[in-house]
C-alpha cells in the first residue's frame, strides 16, 4: 500500500532513534494514506523547522513509500483503531503523558488533527468528559495514520520517492 510521510526533508531510510516521544502512537515513524493530510503536516513542520533554527533552508517535503501491510499483519504485532473511542483516546493520553508503553510494531488508526487536539487538551484539563470528548471526534474528518515502532515494521516499507512543496502563503496568494 502506499504511503506518505510528511515532513521537512526528504526521507528515505526512517530513523526510529530520531522518533519523538509523547506522540499520539508514542515513539515511531508516522506516515498516512493521505496524501492532502501529509502534505498540509509538511508545511507545519517546516514552519517549525524555520522557527526554530534561522539557519534551516529545507521546505515542506512529503515522502512516498509502499508498506506491505499483508507482510506486518502476519509478521508483526500490529494494533488498530478502528474509531476515535474510548480506547483511542485512552492509548493517546497515555502516549502523551509518557504512560503508554510500546508493545505493537505498527499501529493504525485515526489522526488527532489540530481540531482533535483541541478536544483532547479539553479532555485532559477537566472541560469535558470522556464522553463529550468522543461525541465531539464523531464529527471530525478523520484519517488514518500508520505508526510503525519498530525496525522490523521499517523493514517492511519501500522508499519511492520525495517532492518538495513551496512555503505555503499566508494570504492566499
Amino acid at each position: 500500500m502506499k504511503l506518505f510521510h510528511g515532513s521537512s526533508a526528504k526521507v528515505e531510510l526512517p530513523d526510529l532513534s530520531k522518533s519523538r516521544p509523547f506522540l499520539d502512537f508514542g515513539k515511531g515513524f508516522y506516515l498516512t494514506a493521505n496524501e492532502s493530510q501529509a502534505i498540509e503536516f509538511s508545511h507545519k513542520i517546516a514552519a517549525r523547522a524555520k522557527r526554530l533554527d534561522s539557519d534551516y533552508t529545507g521546505c515542506a517535503t512529503v515522502s512516498t513509500f509502499e508498506f506491505d501491510l499483508a507482510a506486518a499483519d502476519s509478521l508483526l504485532s500490529v494494533k488498530r483503531f478502528m474509531a476515535a473511542d474510548e480506547q483511542w483516546l485512552d492509548f493517546i493520553i497515555d502516549n502523551r503523558t509518557g504512560k503508554g508503553k510500546a508493545v505493537y510494531d505498527v499501529i493504525i488508526g485515526p489522526v488527532a488533527n489540530d481540531d482533535v487536539y483541541q478536544v483532547i487538551e479539553k479532555y485532559e484539563d477537566g472541560t469535558l468528559t470522556k464522553k463529550q470528548a468522543i461525541a465531539a471526534f464523531k464529527v471530525k474528518n478523520l484519517f488514518n495514520q500508520y505508526t510503525l515502532c519498530s525496525d522490523a515494521a521499517v523493514k517492511l516499507l519501500r522508499f519511492v520517492s520525495s517532492k518538495e512543496y513551496a512555503e505555503e502563503s499566508k494570504n492566499g496568494i
